[in-house]
């Protein structure tokens, strides 16, 4: 297993566990991984003068946060046109992967 692939199943985890219960910060994370999917950096993390994106999602793609969202049901699901158009420099090849990716 991929490590990008790992973590991204890590942080999904984590996140259904903190909507099971009913957390606040579930929706605030939400918020920032969509902002991420369309390029942001996420803010600065703790005061620590580095973004979120930079400390802990460095190798991360505006599409990998994109199927993040899209496996917790956070997101619209785009077609095929949609996602060469919003992601140009997607790895086409995940449409293959992406159903074991979540499962």
């Amino acid at each position: 297993m991929s490590k990008k692939k790992e973590q991204l199943q890590k942080v999904m985890s984590s996140l259904k566990s903190l909507r099971e219960y009913g957390m606040p910060s579930y929706r605030q994370k939400i918020g920032l991984y969509k902002s991420m999917m369309d390029g942001s950096d996420g803010g600065e993390f703790r005061k620590s003068g580095s973004s979120l994106r930079e400390l802990h999602f460095s190798k991360w793609t505006n599409f990998d946060f994109y199927l993040l969202l899209v496996g917790l049901g956070e997101t619209e699901e785009l077609t095929e046109d949609q996602i060469n158009e919003k992601f140009p420099v997607a790895d086409k090849s995940i449409f293959n992967k992406i159903a074991g990716w979540f499962s």
